[in-house]
């Protein structure tokens, strides 16, 4: 997808907005104007492709200022895709497709032009509907206008159905100012109409108001959470995630075109005892166009449960104590956002196969926000088994989950060996059926681990080198042992998989057969013959790995930023959630319990709040004792009426590719 050629402005980007207005201010006529393409020919930011998913649903808010009409729609991305048009009830008013081409925006004409009045609120959207025929634009400024027209935010949703009836409930405020999936209209103003031009700032009718800035809150946009996405540097007390956030700007220089630490430190969220932590930001800081150099996954502000997760604090949990002293890498701290999703009895391991079981709806939606501080490159994971995470879910069947803690993942210094046979017309003389799922040692040495109470299936697993040979990616496997006891005999249980499939480091069970001190190895190692673990015939994976990498050494390639094997690119399964509170004392609809920071020694709180080195949590009163309700609906399929489960390492797809993102991420 070639690049657009934009003309930046000199202007500061405030400057432009208080421009545009003015201007839109003065004339009671506009021309014809296409609001968001003008936008970023003033910007000067360039377009970058293959970033969108098939269910990736991408677009803007905007009101309409002057009386006039929409005649066309546009985009720039590849293929043919329908635009749509919806009024603030998020009912269809207009549809066309339209022809991409893959190198610029392209239009189609309406059959009918849309009429519409000032102060009128609509959204223009696209489902992309094929993997990687969008594009993206970044620093797009939030809220702007262009001619009789205000655009109020881009808009993004996930859907797996193609009716726009359905997906349009998934679309939600993107407060990234990345234009994901480039989408416009062309809007003229009426000669003959009452073109008195609307204040933008200004509420437009009963139901809307304009929120005014809180007081110690410098980013309202959230309300309910004081946090800051690059608004103001941090005050207060410091939580020890700046403690990591140092370290990595210590261990990690600068190169050219990334941020300070000090705009780093820009994007933080407060916990309701006062303490700062620094929090998601994007791969692009907006406002100066520098670039992060690692990302965090989802961000947690597109979450319905945003506020009721109290925010994402990084290294919440984090410090020293009595049952464990932990510190975590700042880049490790990954979200995961996806809300609405249908929680299904059953859960297929391929559901693309005809022969795989069904699964059924079981009328249950849910809206999930976690983070997970999952290193994917270091030998942190190797060895210390316990790790942060928070856990905000909300279903309509009235369960609800607010968990922070740090849970483990199987036991100190091991890690899970997957070794087992090739599939059937494919040959593998190494591979040994007997040690397809065996605790092996990392040899790496704990510094926090933390003995497993309640094991299940908790692992970080790794598939042996013979076995890559037939495979076409890595796949780091994260799988919890997520259990918290409650006061009178309650539990919850949770067991999610997250899986790494580009991650930097890479454990080999054979380390010690080749003499090493112990089983880390840079992943892309495993495609050059240059180290001892190569094993005479590259990865499958490695057909993503430029050849201009083997002229460099091991380290030096690890950390180019031409290195694919950056640990973007991840799947989420939710698999089940159980919860028993039937028990546990009182008769309101959430129980509010302290946990130490490990979710153990748990104590119920009527009133007041934890004591020092505890945690709060909530659980809701409605329990959920089905074992079965183990997966959800997202990229599910209907085979001959039946429906099928997506399956491992296809359900909740992420791929966090970005500019500037190198090692460590």
């Amino acid at each position: 997808m070639s690049m657009l050629n934009y003309r930046p402005l000199n202007l500061p980007i405030a400057q432009k907005i208080v421009a545009v207005i003015a201007l839109l201010f003065s004339q009671c006529n506009v021309a014809a104007t296409t609001p968001l393409l003008e936008q970023l020919n003033e910007t000067g930011v360039a377009v970058y492709g293959n970033l969108g998913k098939a269910n990736h649903v991408f677009g803007y808010r905007f009101r309409v200022l002057e009386a006039g009409q929409i005649d066309q729609v546009g985009g720039y991305f590849s293929g043919r895709k329908t635009l749509f048009i919806f009024n603030d009830s998020d009912q269809l008013v207009a549809a066309t497709p339209v022809n991409g081409n893959g190198s610029g925006f392209t239009w189609s004409t309406l059959n009918s032009p849309l009429l519409v009045e000032a102060g009128q609120i609509y959204r223009v959207l696209v489902r992309a509907g094929t993997d990687q025929t969008s594009a993206a634009s970044w620093s797009v400024p939030m809220p702007f206008s262009q001619g009789g027209i205000q655009v109020l935010s881009l808009q993004q949703g996930w859907s797996s159905n193609t009716d726009p009836d359905i997906w349009i409930k998934s679309v939600q405020i993107l407060f990234e100012q990345h234009a994901r999936g480039l989408v416009d209209l062309r809007f003229t103003a009426s000669d003959d109409a009452d073109n008195s031009p609307v204040d933008p700032t200004q509420p437009q009718d009963a139901n809307e108001t304009v929120q005014p800035p809180v007081a110690g809150d410098p980013h309202p946009a959230t309300p309910g959470v004081v946090d800051s996405f690059g608004q103001i540097a941090p005050s207060g007390p410091m939580g020890m995630g700046f403690m990591a956030v140092r370290a990595y700007y210590r261990d990690y220089p600068r190169q050219a075109g990334e941020c300070s630490m000090e705009v780093h430190d820009r994007y933080w969220v407060r916990d309701a005892a006062g303490v700062t932590h620094p929090t998601w930001h994007p791969p692009v800081d907006a406002a100066s166009g520098c670039h992060f150099g690692h990302e965090h996954g989802d961000d947690p502000r597109t979450s319905p449960n945003y506020a009721f997760g109290e925010g994402v604090p990084f290294g919440f949990t984090h410090g020293t104590g009595v049952e464990v002293d932990r510190h975590e890498d700042h880049v490790g701290h990954k979200v995961v956002v996806q809300s609405g999703w249908g929680l299904v009895d059953g859960n297929p391991q391929n559901g693309s196969q005809p022969a795989s079981d069904a699964i059924r709806g079981t009328g249950v939606s849910c809206d999930w926000l976690s983070k997970l501080h999952q290193g994917s490159w270091s030998r942190d994971a190797l060895a210390n088994n316990t790790h942060e995470y928070f856990l905000n879910l909300r279903c309509t069947d009235g369960v609800q989950l607010r968990l922070k803690q740090l849970v483990t993942f199987g036991p100190p210094e091991l890690v899970t060996n997957i070794c087992g046979n090739p599939p059937v017309g494919q040959t593998d003389a190494l591979s040994n059926p007997d040690r397809s799922s065996e605790a092996f040692p990392s040899g790496v040495a704990a510094t926090s681990g933390t003995a497993v109470v309640n094991a299940l299936d908790g692992k970080r697993e790794f598939a042996c080198i013979n076995n890559l040979l037939w495979k076409e990616r890595l796949e780091e496997l994260w799988k919890s042992d997520g259990v918290i006891e409650l006061p009178a005999g309650g539990f919850i249980q949770y067991s999610p998989y997250y899986v790494v499939l580009n991650p930097a480091r890479y454990l080999d069970h054979e380390w010690a057969v080749r003499g090493a001190n112990d089983g880390y190895l840079s992943s892309i190692d495993l495609c050059f013959d240059d180290n001892a673990a190569y094993r005479g015939q590259a990865m499958g994976f490695c057909n993503s790995v430029p050849a201009v990498l083997s002229q460099l050494p091991s380290q030096s390639r690890q950390g180019d930023i031409r290195n694919p094997m950056n640990g973007t690119k991840r799947v989420i399964h939710p698999k089940s959630i159980v919860v028993y509170t039937a028990n546990e004392a009182g008769n309101g609809n959430t129980i509010r319990f302290c946990t130490n920071r490990l979710g153990r020694d748990t104590r119920t709180l009527e009133s007041g709040s934890c004591e020092l080195d505890e945690i709060e949590q909530l659980v809701s009163r409605s329990d959920r004792r089905q074992w079965g309700w183990n997966g959800s609906d997202v990229n599910s399929i209907n085979v001959d009426g039946q429906l099928r489960g997506a399956g491992y390492l296809n359900e909740w797809i992420r791929d966090f590719s970005a500019p500037g993102i190198r090692f460590p991420n």
